[in-house]
């Protein structure tokens, strides 16, 4: 878990549903926009996209200089505040398949950090719409400056017509309107428990049928509406791995609640196998912890 934790980190801390500090307030909210010009063809843009997306990716430094996390937001005997990471280029293409990413969609990623996956779904995937949501100003500013850096440069080096638009936001993913959207990612391997049930049920609540959701952190308890669609995480690489949803249903009228979704005999045994195995994980993972502390504190008494 610990090549997990690592490099998942840096997109997970920075989305929290807790209100920002009084300076990060002053700046809300506010949001970066640029149009991004695709390659001609997308085995082009994928060959040519890695080096120029690699010359203006925003500094790691720019994570660290953020803002403390507000309390209560983060697994604390697992994920640790100061430690960050990044999805590699990879995991990033191994994402894009796994929720079949197509031009036509509409992308969002809910706590975007440095905006890496919501601007490589625009360069890579010639998405319609990509949008970052992204808590602190400090990473929000750091994106958004690799975003300006980046449409400079594939105005220099696209031949291509077609554009993406892509919209990194400053402000709370809870408060973010997901009405439009057709595919959903969230890094939220250290999300609380309370947070990762609030962020579901808006998931259920909002998106339009058919829209396809992963997750770093399989959601326990499913809302109408989401139905998972893959038996256990699935990996993208580096020691990250992704929870895969799809809504169905229609969206339910505002202020009423959504209908509940039936399941299939297959469904229900797919989910009862997740249940089973998310179990079995998580009694490992704590199985590990203990271990690691004995083992510390057995070395600890032989030193004396």
């Amino acid at each position: 878990m610990q090549g997990h934790q690592l490099l998942v980190v840096a997109l997970l801390a920075s989305a929290s549903a807790m209100a920002p500090s009084a300076k990060e307030a002053e700046l809300h909210d506010f949001s970066c926009f640029a149009n991004i010009k695709g390659f001609p063809t997308v085995g082009e843009r994928e060959a040519n996209a890695e080096s120029i997306l690699t010359s203006v990716r925003a500094k790691r430094d720019a994570a660290n200089a953020s803002a403390a996390m507000p309390e209560g937001t983060m697994k604390s005997d697992t994920c640790s505040e100061d430690e960050f990471g990044e999805l590699t280029m990879g995991s990033m293409k191994e994402l894009f398949r796994l929720v079949d990413l197509k031009e036509t969609d509409s992308f969002m990623d809910l706590g975007s950090g440095l905006g890496e996956v919501p601007v490589s779904a625009a360069v890579l995937k010639g998405v319609h719409h990509a949008t970052g949501v992204e808590l602190y100003s400090t990473r929000h500013q750091a994106a958004c400056r690799s975003l300006t850096k980046l449409s400079d440069e594939l105005d220099k080096n696209s031949k291509g017509e077609n554009a993406s638009m892509v919209e990194l936001v400053q402000g709370d993913l809870l408060k973010m309107n997901l009405g439009e959207a057709t595919v959903v990612f969230s890094n939220n391997y250290c999300f609380h428990k309370h947070l990762n049930d609030k962020l579901a049920e808006k998931l259920a609540s909002e998106l339009p049928e058919g829209a396809r959701i992963a997750s770093t952190e399989a959601f326990v308890d499913l809302p109408p509406r989401l139905v998972r669609i893959s038996e256990s995480p699935l990996p993208l690489g580096e020691g990250v791995s992704v929870s895969l949803y799809e809504v169905q249903g229609k969206v339910p009228p505002k202020g009423e609640k959504p209908a509940a979704v039936r399941m299939s005999r297959r469904q229900m045994k797919q989910e009862a196998i997740a249940r089973k195995h998310r179990k079995e994980t998580k009694k490992a993972e704590r199985a590990a912890t203990a271990n690691k502390k004995l083992s510390l504190l057995r070395k600890s008494l032989q030193g004396k």
